[in-house]
């Protein structure tokens, strides 16, 4: 891919672009997402992101499972 020339701002952050897609592909174990509560970005394991949520999601006291989908009622 061949980009017009462009000054040095712009050149360092199409480097830091091209490092940041080359670690999210050499690394795809790691899940990267917006925090919920600040506007931060957030990196960690994705195997113990989704053992966490299949634990918080199996508590019954909190969820409930549905046999259909209720959001077809109403539109």
């Amino acid at each position: 891919m061949k980009f017009p020339k462009t000054d040095s701002n712009n050149k360092l952050l199409f480097n830091w672009i091209k490092s940041t897609k080359k670690f999210v592909n050499d690394y795809p174990e790691i899940l990267i997402s917006k925090a919920d509560k600040r506007n931060v970005i957030i990196a960690q394991n994705k195997l113990d992101y989704m053992s966490k949520m299949e634990s918080m999601l199996s508590d019954s006291n909190t969820y409930e499972m549905m046999i259909k989908d209720p959001t077809k009622t109403y539109y």
